[in-house]
């Protein structure tokens, strides 16, 4: 939001930062459920690779077990390893993306307070729709925490409050309030 909240008393500056605000309060929808998609996805592959892993271990023991077999049981090895890698990857990218999420949540929280210090009176209906949006925003997204799975039902209010609060008067951008 630009440095129009700075000088938000006019109707000019109000509708700037509305516009803006709006802007904002879309794109952090798509973020947070774009980014949302990515985790469980990821999350997803983590679980497929551990047991594929585990599979291939238990093929492995009986190779050893039988014995004679070093090469297939060094082969099944190599693809345990490889898979132990790409969980390992898949944990570092599901940690930074939700490392990032929080970085966002914790603007949102921000970017409010910003605005009620600069536009204590909001005389522009665009603008009071944006903080009115903004305030259940940062209410919805608070209880997003990294170090549990994304709460998916906070990722739907967000967008159902976005939806409906700065859509209300332009249904044709109206924000999918599809489930996933």
């Amino acid at each position: 939001v630009s440095a129009a909240a700075g000088s938000a008393g006019s109707a000019g500056a109000q509708a700037s930062v509305a516009a803006q605000l709006d802007g904002y309060l879309k794109s952090l929808v798509t973020y947070m459920r774009d980014s949302a998609k990515c985790v469980a996805c990821l999350e997803e592959m983590v679980r497929n690779d551990a047991a594929e892993q585990d599979k291939i271990n238990k093929e492995a023991d009986v190779y050893r077990t039988i014995g004679g077999m070093a090469s297939m049981t060094a082969d099944l090895d190599r693809k345990a390893a490889q898979l132990t890698a790409n969980m390992r990857a898949n944990a570092e990218n599901i940690a930074f993306l939700k490392s990032d999420m929080k970085g966002v949540v914790d603007s949102v929280a921000q970017l409010r307070t910003y605005l009620d210090d600069r536009c204590p009176t909001v005389t522009n209906d665009g603008l009071a729709k944006c903080m009115s949006a903004l305030r259940m925003a940062a209410s919805s997204v608070s209880r997003f925490d990294e170090r549990f799975p994304v709460d998916n039902a906070m990722i739907g209010s967000l967008e159902s409050t976005v939806s409906t609060l700065l859509d209300s008067a332009e249904p044709a951008k109206k924000v999918s309030t599809a489930t996933w």
